[in-house]
């Protein structure tokens, strides 16, 4: 998609939105409003699995230069945005100093008697203090994500380099996306179904695995799960396009069922969902070293797991 049409195409989703609420695309403020619905509306479909609500997921009023908190727990990512929409139709530079003020947050945050002493009046970034305790200790990955329709320059991309070097032993991730980023994850969105993982390695080991007989070439293996959450991470969505039956939501019967097994009875979570089944272009098995490539891999019955 070319740079102009897709601006083309945001401008009419954002006059859309602000028809819809009944807000003027004219004013600036009302305008930038309709661009977090949509940069919240990207990633709900970038992750389908993850359960959601945009008015719990856009903070406004004394937000803390953060408007959109998205969770994908499933993958073990949080993503924590800031969204911006100067004009209408120019791609003015990115304001470094912008990008610096939020980046800064991320400290702000981890400083508990900071937060403490803020005393918000917004509840949702309160809540968003308790949740950063829970990630770090469940090792989530938070992604701070600075977005926005203007253009990205040298002096930003250093930014978010040298804040990714020096937080580089913690599970957190900085990057800028100007109108170019943007144009380029949304087309990503809308052709997931044209995109496969090319090569997907695992490491097998011995006494686990086996090459059943059988009118097609075939291997059955046990992996660890932590690799299966890197593969889901690295891969996203594109790695069940093919899926039988998608991830049903935390509310899903299914997936209640098994959270309770992971929370009340793990050892037997094994005997109650022991399979993912995929299909592949090819697979190549080095016997010797144990590498299993697999190329264009598509997990067709297992996304619950």
């Amino acid at each position: 998609m070319k740079l102009q049409d897709f601006k083309s195409d945001l401008r009419s989703s954002l006059e859309a939105i602000c028809k819809e609420k009944k807000w003027s695309f004219d004013n600036s403020k009302q305008r930038g409003m309709a661009f977090e619905d949509w940069c919240f509306n990207l990633f709900a479909e970038r992750y389908p699995g993850a359960d959601n609500e945009l008015e719990e997921s856009i903070i406004r009023g004394d937000d803390a230069t953060i408007d959109v908190v998205f969770e994908s727990k499933e993958t073990g990512e949080i993503y924590i945005l800031q969204c911006k929409h100067p004009k209408i139709s120019a791609m003015d530079p990115i304001a470094e100093e912008e990008v610096k003020s939020f980046f800064s947050t991320y400290a702000l945050f981890k400083d508990r008697e900071y937060l403490d002493k803020r005393n918000t009046i917004n509840p949702k970034i309160h809540d968003l203090a308790n949740e950063f305790e829970y990630w770090e200790k469940n090792n989530f990955i938070v992604h701070f994500i600075f977005i926005s329709s203007g253009k990205g320059t040298e002096k930003t991309s250093a930014l978010a380099d040298k804040y990714n070097r020096d937080n580089q032993n913690q599970n957190v991730k900085f990057d800028v996306w100007d109108i170019s980023r943007i144009r380029d994850e949304f087309v990503s969105v809308k052709s997931i179904e044209e995109q496969y993982p090319e090569l997907v390695k695992f490491t097998l080991t011995d006494n686990h695995h086996l090459e059943p007989n059988g009118e097609l070439e075939n291997i059955t293996f046990v992996v660890r799960g932590t690799r299966l959450k890197e593969i889901a991470i690295e891969h996203k969505d594109s790695l069940f396009n093919w899926n039988i039956r998608r991830f049903l939501g935390k509310k899903g019967e299914v997936n209640k069922g098994l959270t309770a097994t992971i929370e009340t009875a793990p050892k037997m979570f094994f005997y109650y969902n022991n399979g993912i089944s995929a299909l592949c272009d090819s697979f190549d098995f080095d016997e010797n070293n144990k590498v299993l490539e697999v190329h264009k891999l598509q997990i067709v019955n297992g996304a619950q797991t």
